[in-house]
């Protein structure tokens, strides 16, 4: 059943000064099956974090529809949390009242939630760390933060923007391999963009490769490696030098077609 329904999306931005409208992304459909991980990748520019936008409800299609569990979006809404590259945590704000904002927001009072966002703590691995503030912390913890601070409401679907884009090699590593251990657990669709494809192979179930500007869907691919993949070296398997190639083989020939035509217009 999907959960996901984008049906030919098209987005289109105006740029005043040049006196032109830009075409993000055009007539994109997409269906995403509940509890599924789908890895969004393609040239920069080709309209990744456009979709995301919209399917989050912060930015409306030009035409086409977007429809969570059979109701067009509106707006933003509860069963739908964003985690996004830069952290966004409040600096006056301890680790705990970070992750407990989402819930403030929400109009939460109840008793439950001091147990909720000690759960979400506990989840994301910062137990010990509740009463630090964000310069007391590192950029992998706090991502973890803002990671915590979109699950204690419990969403039915995160939306992620290159979420460890800006953390070192190692770090993001990690992190990938927590958070696959985290979502395999709380069973939340994601919708996850980045630009790694060895981060969307490590954690997805499909990849959705993107044309160049504008956006359109050009394949999926199924990722059949087993899970979990953390618990060993899914690089090693023999399935993955095809199908990081494959990936690559498309991702190129996109970015290779680009800078054809931007050429183009330089001559």
């Amino acid at each position: 059943m999907s959960i996901i329904d984008a049906k030919e999306v098209c987005a289109e931005y105006d740029l005043p000064r040049k006196q032109l409208t830009m075409v993000a992304l055009w007539k994109f459909s997409l269906s995403v099956e509940r509890g599924e991980f789908i890895s969004i990748v393609g040239p920069s520019g080709c309209g990744k974090t456009t979709f995301l936008n919209i399917v989050a409800g912060l930015v409306s299609p030009t035409s086409g529809q977007v429809l969570i569990k059979d109701q067009q979006i509106t707006g933003p809404g509860p069963e739908r949390n964003v985690v996004f590259q830069e952290y966004g945590l409040l600096p006056w704000r301890t680790v705990e009242d970070n992750v407990k904002f989402g819930l403030e927001l929400k109009g939460e009072k109840d008793n439950d939630v001091a147990e909720k966002v000690h759960q979400a703590i506990e989840l994301v691995g910062l137990h010990g760390f509740e009463h630090a503030y964000s310069y007391e912390l590192s950029g992998g913890m706090k991502q973890r933060v803002g990671l915590a601070r979109a699950l204690v409401t419990d969403p039915e679907i995160l939306l992620m923007d290159e979420p460890f884009g800006s953390l070192d090699a190692m770090t993001r590593e990690i992190l990938q391999r927590e958070f696959e251990r985290i979502i395999m657990k709380t069973r939340q669709t994601v919708l996850f963009v980045t630009h790694s494809i060895d981060e969307a192979i490590a954690l997805s179930d499909r990849i959705v490769i993107c044309t160049s500007r504008p956006g359109r869907l050009k394949e999926i691919i199924p990722v059949n490696l087993p899970r979990p993949r953390a618990d060993y070296d899914f690089k090693l398997h023999p399935e993955f030098g095809p199908l990081w190639e494959r990936v690559w083989g498309l991702l190129q020939a996109e970015v290779y077609d680009d800078l054809a035509m931007q050429k183009e217009k330089l001559v």
